[in-house]
C-alpha cells in the first residue's frame, strides 16, 4: 500500500514541474533559420572516398603531387605510376574528365599545380559503368575550386623547398565571369628534382663513370702501348692526340711516355672547374689551336651562345660593355694573338680564322665556313678555299697582319 501511494505522488508532482518551466515571452514568428557546419574531411561512401582540401592545413598546402602522396592508399613510384589500393593503372580525372596525361607529362601537371585549385579529391575504387574501361584499376578525381565572383578574378601562386633537393612551382589563373558567361586560364610551371630522382641519376652515371673510365682503365693502357708504340717509332714527324672530352685516367700517362703531344683549345678547358681553358698555363708538350676540322670556327662559335659569348668578352678578352653582336676582326686579332703567346709548342690556326682578321677576304656567308658537322651524316666535307692562292699572295694587308702577330709572340 505504502508504494502505490508513493508513486502517485510522482506522478501528481509532475505537471507542477511542466508548469513552472513555461514560457511567458509572447509568440513571435520567425523569418529565416541558418544552420552553420563544417563539412567533414573524409567521406566515404560505397567504393568512393572523398578528401576535402579546406578541411585540412596540411593537404590545403603544397602542389597536388603532395597531397596525392600524402592520401592513405595512394602511392606514387619513382616512374611516375600511380597506384590506387596497391593496383597499378589508376586514372587521373580533373573535374570529371580524362587528363590523358600519363609519365612525365602527368608529373610535371601535379607538381605544378598548387593545392589550393583543389576543392576535393575523389579516390574511386569501384567505377560507375559511365566511366572507360580503362579505368577498372580506380579513378582519382580531382576537383577543382569553382570561383563564384562576378568580373575579372587574377590569382598569383608559387612555392619554393630547399633542402638535398631544392624545386618550386609558379602559377597564374585569371576568371572573367559575367552573367552566363565564364572563362578560365590557368598558367603553371615546376622546376626541381626529387630526391629517388637524383639517387637514381647518380646511380647511374656512377655506373657508366666505372664501367667505361676504371673498370677498363688497364686494357685500353694496354691496347694504347701495343697499337700506338709501332705507330710512333714508323715516323719522325710529332704526333698530336686529340685528348678532348671524358677520356679513360691513362691517357696522359700514354701520351707522356709516348711523346705524344696533347690537344688545347680554349673553348674545350680540360678541368671541369673552368669555362675556358687558362691560355696562360697549357703545357708544353701541346698544340694549341682556335678550333678544329669538326667545331665551328670562330665567327660560328661568336654566335652559338650569347651569354657565354659575353663572358669570354668581358672575363677573357678584357673588355668592358657589351659584346658586339659579330665577332669583328679586331677580336679575332686579338683571340689569335693570345693563342700564339701560349707555352704551347705549336700554335696552329685554321684558315678561316686566320681569313677573318680580314673584312675583305673572310666570307661573307659565316654558315659555309664550316668544315664538318659529326652529328649530321649527310654534311660532307665541302670546305674549299674560295680564294686563288695568287689572290692570297697579293693580300697584303692580311698577310702583313699574320707576320706581325707571329713575331709579336715571339714564333717563327
Amino acid at each position: 500500500m505504502y508504494r502505490n501511494v508513493f508513486l502517485g505522488a510522482i506522478l501528481l508532482s509532475m505537471p507542477l514541474v511542466v508548469w513552472s518551466q513555461q514560457d511567458t515571452i509572447a509568440d513571435q514568428r520567425l523569418e529565416e533559420i541558418m544552420v552553420t557546419a563544417k563539412l567533414p574531411l573524409v567521406e566515404i561512401s560505397a567504393g568512393k572516398t572523398s578528401y576535402r582540401m579546406d578541411a585540412s592545413v596540411t593537404q590545403s598546402t603544397g602542389s597536388l603531387y603532395d597531397v596525392l602522396a600524402s592520401l592513405p592508399g595512394v602511392v606514387i613510384d619513382s616512374n611516375g605510376n600511380i597506384l590506387l589500393n596497391g593496383q597499378s593503372g589508376a586514372t587521373i580525372l580533373m573535374d570529371g574528365k580524362p587528363t590523358y596525361l600519363s609519365g612525365d607529362e602527368l608529373m610535371s601537371l601535379l607538381k605544378s599545380t598548387p593545392a589550393t585549385n583543389a576543392d576535393k579529391i575523389d579516390l574511386i575504387t569501384q567505377p560507375s559503368a559511365r566511366h572507360d574501361a580503362a579505368g577498372s584499376s580506380g579513378l582519382i578525381d580531382i576537383r577543382t575550386r569553382k570561383i563564384r565572383l562576378r568580373g575579372v578574378n587574377l590569382a598569383l601562386n608559387g612555392n619554393g623547398s630547399l633542402g638535398r633537393t631544392g624545386g618550386g612551382y609558379g602559377g597564374v589563373s585569371m576568371n572573367v565571369r559575367e552573367n552566363k558567361f565564364n572563362l578560365y586560364l590557368n598558367y603553371s610551371y615546376y622546376q626541381g628534382k626529387d630526391v629517388i630522382d637524383l639517387f637514381i641519376d647518380r646511380a647511374f652515371d656512377q655506373l657508366y663513370w666505372h664501367f667505361f673510365y676504371h673498370r677498363h682503365n688497364d686494357f685500353w693502357k694496354a691496347q694504347a702501348f701495343k697499337r700506338l708504340t709501332p705507330l710512333v717509332a714508323s715516323t719522325e714527324m710529332l704526333v698530336c692526340g686529340e685528348d678532348l672530352g671524358m677520356i679513360p685516367a691513362s691517357v696522359p700517362e700514354v701520351m707522356n711516355k709516348l711523346q705524344i703531344l696533347s690537344l688545347e683549345i680554349e673553348r674545350m678547358p680540360k678541368s671541369p672547374q673552368r669555362e675556358f681553358s687558362d691560355m696562360f698555363n697549357l703545357p708544353y708538350h701541346s698544340v694549341c689551336t682556335t678550333s678544329t676540322h669538326d667545331m665551328t670556327p670562330l665567327r660560328n662559335w661568336w654566335k652559338e651562345d650569347p651569354e657565354k659569348t659575353q663572358r669570354y668578352y668581358n672575363h677573357v678578352l678584357q673588355r668592358i660593355g657589351e659584346a658586339p653582336d659579330e665577332c669583328t676582326a679586331e677580336i679575332v686579332a686579338q683571340i689569335i694573338s693570345n693563342h700564339l703567346k701560349t707555352r704551347s709548342m705549336l700554335t696552329i690556326i685554321p684558315l678561316q680564322d686566320w681569313f677573318a682578321m680580314d673584312d675583305s677576304i673572310k666570307r661573307k656567308d659565316i654558315e659555309s665556313e664550316r668544315i664538318n658537322v659529326p652529328a649530321n651524316s649527310t654534311h660532307y666535307w665541302r670546305y674549299r678555299m674560295h680564294i686563288t692562292l695568287e689572290q692570297l699572295l697579293q693580300a697584303d694587308n692580311l698577310n702583313n697582319k699574320i707576320v706581325s702577330l707571329i713575331k709579336e709572340a715571339g714564333r717563327k
